[in-house]
């Protein structure tokens, strides 16, 4: 039993002797750990099986957690089992929902003690909340051990999210943003419109900071129906100008929210998050770097300082 709760708090990709570089994932809404295998290269099944995923950005060693709204993670305290049923199919206890804000950080800045804050060097992945969320969690914590960070669809702040649902829908002169952040802070119950979003964390962040030596690679999809391109690339150019000289941002002209990685440009994703590792002396696959190495130089070339 004890065994098995062990392995069930750090989610681990593949055993690698003498690497001095960890990966820290951090999974998005309505998803768990488990997200982690969309992005890992090899991971075991639940039959023992060895799963290679040739789409990979992350390799091994690597670990994970659930955020407080996981939906392997149900309320004791609910009662009856109509709302432990809802919570399963939506995918999420979303009461605990703060859209990386203070519950959220506690959260994963307590695995990061718990399993990184000795390591050498880690590299942090994020898929939109989780993405997100890096932002406000350096500003508040200063990790002083980050080597990298790619950022997958992260939203400035949830307006962006909201006001974006309001034009596909047509509703625009009918729901107000703030009608929108009320109806929010009602499904999401840890979430507030005054709390922490993760384009002011960087205005607060000081550009002395151990944050603005980390490289960043952000990447947003044309396509992306819930968090739009543009919110991604306001916190690329709120790094900018911030003094941040080593953040990098990749727009895809197609890619569904959350499974970017396995769509139409996912192999331009792969291969510039690989050049992108180089770049940086981070490990990488040597050939996928130079397969993305072109697209790698026209990203650097375009966003020049």
């Amino acid at each position: 039993m004890i065994k098995k709760m062990i392995l069930g708090t750090f989610f681990i990709f593949q055993a690698m002797q003498g690497t001095t570089h960890t990966y820290f994932f951090a999974h998005g809404l309505a998803a768990n750990k488990k997200q982690a295998r969309l992005f890992a290269k090899k991971y075991k099944l639940k039959n023992g099986k060895l799963y290679l995923n040739n789409n990979y950005i992350m390799q091994s060693p690597g670990v994970t957690f659930d955020f407080p709204d996981s939906f392997n993670i149900i309320d004791p305290s609910w009662i009856g089992p109509i709302k432990k049923i809802v919570a399963k199919v939506i995918r999420g206890n979303y009461d605990q929902t703060s859209f990386g804000q203070e519950n959220e950080i506690d959260t994963l800045h307590a695995r990061y003690i718990k399993a990184l804050a000795q390591a050498e060097y880690i590299v942090y992945g994020g898929i939109s909340r989780g993405a997100s969320i890096f932002f406000t969690w350096s500003c508040i914590n200063q990790p002083a051990n980050v080597a990298g960070a790619v950022l997958e669809s992260p939203f400035a702040a949830i307006a962006d999210v909201i006001n974006l649902k309001r034009k596909q829908l047509g509703i625009e002169f009918l729901l107000s943003e703030d009608s929108g952040q009320a109806i929010m802070e009602f499904l999401f119950r840890k979430y507030s419109r005054h709390g922490l979003k993760p384009i002011d964390c960087i205005k607060n962040i000081h550009n002395k900071s151990q944050f603005f030596n980390t490289p960043i690679l952000i990447v947003a999809s044309i396509t992306d129906d819930l968090v739009p391109w543009e919110s991604s690339f306001a916190l690329y150019q709120e790094l900018k100008n911030a003094g941040h000289t080593k953040v990098h941002f990749l727009l895809l002209e197609q890619g569904n929210h959350g499974f970017l990685l396995s769509g139409p440009d996912g192999k331009k994703y792969q291969q510039v998050v690989h050049a992108f590792y180089k770049h940086y002396d981070l490990p990488c696959d040597e050939l996928i770097a130079e397969q993305g190495l072109q697209e790698w130089d026209k990203i650097r070339k375009e966003h020049l300082f």
